[in-house]
């Protein structure tokens, strides 16, 4: 009676790590693909983090020399000086969308109000309006077992420039002639 359990046992441990071999045999590619799919999310977070931060320290430094001169370690960072567009144009912006309101049967409710946010704007742009735009991007390389080749992953900021040292008179001075266009 002995032997026959003993062989009974001995056919089921065979069994027993025939079926272990298959699940290792199937499982394997599966832990394999997960555990680089783990690892190219961590790069490629790691690298959005990282083009995030170079942006944002650019535009920093960038802003802090009035957006005049591009810091060092930031000539890889697309630094895009701007200010607002000028009066004349936003007036007539304004106008024309009252105009094509009131011929598409809409009221012109609040055009005075936008006409006026619109010449104002200007002289508040004149003391806050230069901004800069700083971008960069980075490639992240995709495992071969996810398909292989680049992401390109991108960090973008947007702040306002320092404005220069001036005196007062200066300031109106500007805002006036952003507003007629001198």
């Amino acid at each position: 009676m002995r032997t026959h359990s003993c062989a009974f046992l001995s056919r089921a441990r065979r069994r027993a790590r025939g079926t272990a071999s298959v699940e290792a045999a199937v499982a394997l590619p599966f832990f394999i693909l997960v555990l680089s799919g783990v690892w190219f999310v961590r790069d490629r977070q790691i690298a959005i983090q990282t083009v995030e931060n170079q942006a944002r320290s650019c535009a920093w430094q960038y802003s802090a020399n009035n957006c005049m001169k591009v810091p060092a370690g930031c000539e890889t960072v697309l630094l895009a000086p701007g200010t607002a567009p000028h009066a004349a144009t936003r007036v007539d912006d304004a106008l024309n969308d009252a105009k094509s309101s009131v011929l598409s049967g809409g009221d012109s409710k609040g055009v005075i109000e936008k006409v006026a946010t619109e010449m104002l704007g200007p002289v508040i742009d004149e003391l806050f309006g230069h901004f800069v735009d700083a971008s960069t991007r980075r490639g992240v390389t995709r495992p071969g077992i996810l398909g292989g080749g680049q992401t390109v992953v991108g960090g973008r900021y947007h702040l306002a420039c320092n404005l220069r040292p001036s005196k007062p008179a200066d300031v109106v001075s500007d805002a006036w002639n952003r507003i007629v266009h001198f």
